[in-house]
């Protein structure tokens, strides 16, 4: 029985590895990906397979060809960074990791445990202290 199933684990096919995600690249990098679909796209190369190509997910290349269909390739240049800007400075974001490395007893807890609670009232502390 075990044999069966490693037998039938080898025949699927196998999947792309995952690539690293966009947080863990810099923003040029993710725009000369992007910009390099442009050529392919003009060459009428399917979404699909400029996806395989550059190892990104086909969602991705599809939203990036309706993009490059309105607008060129300028349409595929970086809008710069994105999302909500960090609340806590430098200086306190290396002050709540200075006091979670020491642990939850030195902050006045019963166990060494970190739950979200204790981990937000350190935030919250570490912020006001640096007000």
């Amino acid at each position: 029985m075990a044999q069966a199933a490693a037998a039938r684990k080898t025949n699927r096919r196998s999947r792309p590895e995952a690539v690293a995600s966009p947080g863990a690249q810099d923003l040029a990098s993710l725009e000369a990906r992007r910009q390099r679909a442009a050529p392919m796209f003009e060459r009428g190369v399917s979404p699909a397979e400029v996806a395989r190509v550059l190892g990104v997910s086909r969602q991705s290349t599809s939203r990036w060809h309706r993009a490059w269909v309105d607008g060129g390739a300028d349409a595929l240049a970086s809008t710069g960074k994105r999302g909500r800007s960090a609340r806590l400075s430098s200086a306190q974001l290396k002050q709540v990791e200075q006091a979670l490395l020491r642990g939850a007893r030195s902050q006045g807890y019963a166990s060494e445990l970190w739950t979200l609670d204790r981990v937000g009232a350190v935030i919250e502390s570490g912020a006001a202290l640096l007000k």
